[in-house]
């Protein structure tokens, strides 16, 4: 790090303590700064579980919906043997946005190109390119990320490290199948 950038991290960090009882709240410029936001970007929005919709909006296969996660474009839909899948929302060929909104498709189909996307991710057909040596359709698919379904919610998460939301909500979705469990 650098001294600027220390004496940054000083500045914003004035007030915090450990210990809850004892922390205040951060500087204004935390709120208000945006390379603060970028930094919560990057660092938390990207890297945690966040929520994208009702699960209900994802009910049928071919039920789609978009968003917006630290900044990228993502998807979530519900491919035809009933699997939630997530991805960026950018076209393998081109980088256009491939959806928007929510409703229903039968395949995901990039109004730029017309390059043709299954539901799984796969791509199954790219005008144009049957008269190009190598290229093979079955080598391209878009990029994952994670999803999950929790308590009724629809959750994604950017980073392909991260452990399942069902690991690091603990009990709490068994918890709410039956009675919760409170502490003592």
């Amino acid at each position: 790090m650098t001294p600027e950038s220390i004496a940054a991290l000083d500045h914003i960090s004035a007030g915090y303590d450990p210990d809850p009882a004892l922390s205040m709240s951060l500087h204004a410029d935390a709120y208000t700064d945006p390379k603060w936001f970028g930094v919560d970007q990057r660092a938390i929005f990207a890297r945690t579980w966040q929520w994208l919709c009702h699960v209900e909006k994802l009910r049928v296969p071919g039920g789609y919906v978009t968003g917006t996660v630290a900044g990228m474009p993502i998807l979530a839909v519900r491919d035809e043997a009933g699997t939630l899948r997530a991805f960026y929302n950018v076209c393998k060929h081109r980088a256009h946005e491939l959806l928007s909104g929510s409703g229903v498709r039968h395949s995901i189909v990039c109004p730029y190109h017309a390059w043709t996307f299954d539901l799984t991710g796969r791509l199954r057909r790219a005008r144009n390119t049957g008269g190009m040596p190598g290229f093979d359709t079955s080598a391209v698919c878009l990029d994952r990320i994670q999803v999950a379904e929790f308590g009724g919610m629809v959750y994604v998460n950017l980073d392909p490290e991260a452990a399942p939301l069902s690991v690091q909500a603990g009990g709490l979705e068994a918890s709410r199948r039956g009675r919760p469990t409170w502490p003592s």
